[in-house]
């Protein structure tokens, strides 16, 4: 598979009701925008136009989806 351009993963953790929380170094933090929060956030690259297919499974399976 290949990857996914970074804008459309934000544009679908958008919809899913997730929200930008904040970018440390190269890394966006992603959460829920209200309770209950995630277990954990979605992160990914802020400096990378594609997002790797590792990246966006893990990522999945943090939000409990496949």
């Amino acid at each position: 598979m290949r990857p996914i351009p970074a804008q459309k993963f934000r544009k679908v953790l958008k919809r899913l009701g997730l929200e930008h929380k904040g970018t440390q170094a190269s890394h966006e933090k992603w959460d829920m925008r209200k309770p209950p929060m995630l277990d954990r956030p979605v992160i990914i690259w802020a400096n990378e136009k594609d997002i790797p297919i590792l990246h966006v499974k893990t990522n999945l399976h943090t939000l409990g989806m496949t």
